[in-house]
């Protein structure tokens, strides 16, 4: 399995086309969004950039437990999680 996750601070999905932005010229992106799967929705227990991460990477959330914080070395990472279904 080939995975490929985009984690952009800052950006709306509404700034894309492949979420419905006319204006927008984003050729790259599109393309690859069509090649493959996109989402529609998406819900972070953390809102701030280094605790939403270790949100999506790990599964932990974090940011109302502890003080701004990014990846612990005890963590589950999502590619080693991925790995080890495949074998």
């Amino acid at each position: 399995m080939n995975a490929i996750f985009i984690l952009a601070d800052s950006l709306n999905r509404h700034f894309l086309p492949l979420y419905g932005n006319g204006w927008v010229q984003a050729p790259n992106i599109s393309r690859l969004a069509a090649r493959g799967v996109t989402f529609t929705n998406h819900y972070t227990g953390s809102a701030p950039c280094m605790p939403a991460r270790r949100d999506l990477w790990t599964g932990c959330l974090e940011f109302p437990w502890r003080p701004w914080g990014a990846c612990e070395t005890f963590d589950e990472h999502l590619g080693a999680l991925c790995e080890k279904s495949v074998y």
